[in-house]
């Protein structure tokens, strides 16, 4: 009854691997051991087969063409493409799924480059120190963001480089700005992410101007926090989308000690802080 039963099991576990490999052929052990597996993600192996062994497998890869059927001991399972030689074209065996696979296996890192606009509503905190100065600025311009990540890590440097410029009445500030943020991805779909992210904030250049006074130059540096999230359009190309929060200390603007109709009550280092948001289009690479 026994040898009944397992002359059954051996027909129908047989029988399954025609099934679902819709199709079977011969191959040849090519590595020095061919280690089998009973399972399809290769977690559990079970024996080795020698070079040069003839053994029955199916046609069709599975867990992404690293492995192929066959049955061994009265049972299912599964053997690496990469340990035999079938009677076709061992690239043909070998997907185009698996080969996208390797190439995506050996790059280490993955980098974005986005361009496009975004936006600073912004509060000054010393609007004093030059009488009639306005309480706040809105700030619009163009902007680079960079995305440096190892393969496949939730963590990432961000880079951004943006021009800014508002105009109040007759006064104007403009600022180039360059941010170096750290950022934690922790929501990562096949077609959407999204991350959070905190860094420093410097501007090598800052401008204000009140029109036909004077126009001085400066610096600035000072932090940022904020959410971005990624709308994958294809494999390359997408939509990123940004919103922050940013703090920014001017330096270096030497005010002259009056003007026509300007008399200078303080040192101007002011400080502008508010948020921000920004719309890129995205190429990964």
């Amino acid at each position: 009854m026994t040898q009944f039963k397992n002359v059954f099991l051996f027909i129908a576990t047989f029988m399954w691997l025609l099934t679902s490999a819709k199709a079977a052929q011969w191959a040849r052990v090519s590595a020095e051991k061919a280690i089998i597996y009973s399972d399809v993600e290769m977690s559990s192996p079970i024996g080795f087969l020698k070079r040069g062994q003839k053994l029955r497998v199916g046609d069709v890869p599975r867990n992404k063409g690293r492995v192929l059927p066959t049955v061994y001991k009265e049972r299912v399972v599964f053997v690496k493409t990469t340990d035999i030689q079938t009677n076709k074209n061992q690239a043909v065996v070998k997907t185009a799924s698996m080969r996208i696979k390797d190439q995506i296996e050996r790059k280490s890192r993955e980098s974005l480059i986005a361009v496009g606009a975004n936006g600073l509503a912004s509060t000054i905190d010393d609007p004093d120190a030059l009488p009639g100065s306005p309480d706040s600025y809105v700030f619009s311009g163009l902007g680079v963001q960079g995305v440096i990540r190892e393969f496949d890590s939730p963590k990432a440097l961000l880079l951004n480089m943006s021009y800014l410029q508002a105009t109040e009445d007759t006064r104007s500030i403009e600022t180039f700005l360059i941010g170096v943020d750290q950022a934690y991805r922790f929501i990562n779909l096949e077609k959407y992410d999204m991350s959070a992210f905190a860094g420093v904030l410097v501007s090598p250049y800052s401008q204000y101007e009140i029109d036909n006074q004077f126009k001085v130059n400066g610096y600035g540096a000072g932090v940022e926090v904020g959410i971005n999230s990624l709308v994958k359009l294809g494999r390359t190309v997408g939509i990123l989308l940004e919103a922050k929060y940013q703090y920014l200390k001017f330096f270096g603007f030497d005010l002259p000690e009056s003007t026509t109709n300007i008399t200078v009550q303080e040192d101007f280092s002011p400080s502008i802080f508010g948020p921000s948001f920004g719309a890129f289009l995205s190429f990964s690479f």
